[in-house]
């Protein structure tokens, strides 16, 4: 992979969302029929890509060969809608980082993400070296760094993307999910003309493009896609009034979430919208509630 090849990826992505797939389960198993119906949807109503297995898509919590399984059918099925194909292959480990990274490069994906590490805190120099041995794995194959901390306990500094940019040539970037804007904006300033930020903070989502990220990444973007194309395309034109309209309408629509409860009120979204994605893995909890009704209408408003 070559920078032009890196920059010809930021383009795709750009002004636009890639949702964090929603994995469809039936009890431990992937639904691999719903997982390819699910992305050739999404595709079709104009998202750039997909982020398949990442927190949204519960990849840490499946088995080592669900997610496999998973990554199978949906990179596919992303590449032939014609979007960019983005796999997260996080473990806590490097054996089976590089066995899921391999694997999901074989498959087809353009870009592999991995988490930096999570649970047990680690320095930099850590953080860099696992990357690099992943990206040496899989040298025509773009790899992204998920920058999580407020979850991982690990997270990317600039200093470290500042190394990874200089030292590792087919590393992309970052799907940032922190909370704070300076946060996105430290990486943004260190950022060369070829890598790019992929934001996944649902409620800055309008303000972290005009603050520098390429586009978005985020989970309530696997069941109501539409606001989240809204907000790309006005970044894009410049039409900051419809951008902020449809922030407003995420922001209301993340508001009918039921504490605790996240991956299963997307989850629910996604079926009531006509995918049956099943529940979440325990222990997290599943929901009774309907939500659609709601939600259409504050887009319809």
């Amino acid at each position: 992979m070559n920078k032009q090849d890196i920059i010809n990826l930021r383009n795709r992505v750009s002004f636009g969302i890639s949702p964090a797939l929603a994995t469809p389960l039936n009890g431990y198993e992937v639904k691999t029929d719903v997982a390819v119906e699910l992305a050739n949807w999404l595709i079709g109503k104009g998202s750039k890509g997909l982020f398949i297995g990442g927190t949204t898509g519960e990849g840490i919590t499946l088995d080592h060969e669900q997610r496999k399984r998973l990554h199978a059918a949906a990179i596919p099925a992303c590449q032939q809608a014609g979007g960019v194909a983005m796999a997260h292959a996080g473990t806590n480990n490097l054996r089976d980082t590089l066995d899921l990274a391999t694997h999901a490069a074989e498959h087809g994906a353009e870009i592999v993400a991995i988490l930096p590490g999570y649970f047990y805190g680690l320095a930099d120099d850590a953080i860099f070296d696992y990357v690099a041995a992943v990206a040496k794995a899989i040298p025509e194959t773009g790899v992204m760094v998920y920058d999580i901390p407020h979850m991982a306990v690990n997270g990317v500094s600039p200093q470290l993307l500042t190394q990874l940019i200089r030292d590792v040539p087919n590393f992309v970037g970052v799907k940032s999910s922190q909370g704070s804007a300076l946060g996105v904006r430290a990486l943004v300033e260190v950022l060369d003309d070829a890598r790019f930020i992929l934001t996944g903070n649902e409620k800055m989502a309008s303000g972290l493009q005009t603050l520098g990220a390429a586009g978005m990444i985020t989970g309530l973007s696997t069941a109501i896609p539409e606001p989240f194309i809204t907000i790309g395309n006005a970044i894009k034109t410049g039409d900051i009034g419809a951008a902020q309209k449809a922030q407003g309408q995420i922001n209301r629509i993340l508001e009918l979430t039921p504490p605790g409860k996240r991956i299963a009120f997307l989850k629910k979204l996604v079926t009531e919208r006509g995918f049956d994605v099943g529940d979440p893995l325990l222990p997290r909890p599943s929901t009774d509630q309907t939500f659609w009704p709601q939600a259409q209408a504050i887009l319809a408003e």
